[in-house]
């Protein structure tokens, strides 16, 4: 085992940053989105090598103060940061290479640009769903439980709570503090209202695991649309223009519209796209942070993304969190009847 905590102290900058940019500590996320917008700084590059020179301390953090803003952007030193977290990566991890796997795990490796690099290095590079701190617990959990039982238990991506509505003679079930009239979820419909202009709440089955809405807590809409980032970002996400949405394609098709040479089941990695079919996943970089769904995979999702394909000819959704903003996912049926109040988005 090999400690490089003092030589990369990347989760640790990047919070620090993010802090400083205005996205609060754990705003990661949006600085890397931020980071397509920018250029490479020398100044910011400096300040950073600065700042990871040497044991990292709380104290460095009087450095922050003097990190000019006024004069040079923060999208430029989001770009630079990005390009400083590849720099040192390559600097101190590829040396380590031992085999052709790969497995990648902690808050760091919700950055999709570095997870993608990594599959120019290796040729199987696996990204969990939940890979974050959420993601070291169950790690220590499964790994306890081979060890003394000899048990190998692979977590389910979907693993949260499942709400099954069954009708009762009269077709009517309790949703919230409502009865609604229960009918059978219709692909076909559902497609035709997407391809219409319309978003779709997407709630079906167990709710996944780790930070990204992987299919059973979704928002739906067509990517193929120039403008359907704006509409979400301002009328239902209500968060920064900046930031993009994720396409969720099918298994088969991904290499026809993204370019990778390895499969991205759980939405860790951002790719190059190939296509100019798919305005409203594509950054402004000309990326996407890409979800494959499987033809035997787990999510009520698979069915949908084939009905669109047969109606669109287009493999491929736009897929973000059913959240509102600043709160949880959607979880049971209060608040998916809260969502649809809030922001007239039918979920199904």
């Amino acid at each position: 085992m090999i400690d490089l905590s003092d030589d990369l102290p990347i989760g640790w900058l990047w919070n620090h940053m993010s802090n400083l940019t205005g996205f609060g500590t754990l705003g990661a996320g949006k600085l890397m989105g931020l980071s397509a917008y920018g250029q490479r700084n020398d100044y910011f590059y400096e300040i950073f090598e600065t700042i990871c020179s040497g044991p990292i301390t709380e104290k460095k953090q009087e450095k922050f103060e003097h990190i000019d803003l006024k004069r040079y952007r923060k999208e430029d030193l989001a770009h630079t940061l990005q390009i400083f977290t590849m720099d040192k990566i390559k600097d101190n991890v590829y040396p380590l290479k031992s085999s052709e796997n790969l497995c990648v795990a902690g808050g760091v490796s919700y950055n999709g640009y570095m997870n993608e690099e990594f599959t120019k290095k290796w040729k199987n590079v696996h990204v969990p769903p939940a890979v974050g701190d959420e993601g070291q617990a169950l790690g220590a959990y499964q790994h306890a439980d081979y060890v003394l039982n000899n048990n190998k238990h692979i977590v389910d991506t979907y693993s949260g709570t499942a709400y099954d509505w069954t009708p009762g003679e009269n077709k009517y079930f309790e949703w919230g503090y409502e009865e609604l009239l229960w009918e059978p979820l219709n692909m076909t419909t559902v497609a035709k209202a997407i391809a219409d202009g319309k978003t779709a709440g997407w709630f079906q089955g167990k709710s996944e695991s780790g930070n990204r809405a992987l299919g059973n807590r979704s928002i739906l809409a067509d990517p193929r649309n120039p403008n359907i980032k704006e509409i979400i970002n301002s009328t239902i996400k209500m968060r920064e223009d900046f930031r993009p949405f994720a396409p969720v394609v099918m298994e088969e098709y991904y290499q026809d519209y993204f370019d990778t040479n390895q499969p991205s089941p759980y939405m860790s990695r951002i790719m190059p796209v190939k296509s100019d079919k798919i305005p409203g996943v594509t950054h402004v970089d000309g990326t996407a942070r890409v979800q494959l769904v499987e033809p035997d995979c787990e999510s009520v999702l698979r069915p949908i993304l084939e009905e669109w394909y047969d109606r669109t000819g287009c493999p491929i959704l736009l897929n973000t969190s059913l959240n509102i903003k600043g709160q949880p996912m959607v979880n049971d049926e209060q608040d998916a009847r809260l969502f649809e109040r809030k922001y007239g988005v039918k979920v199904l």
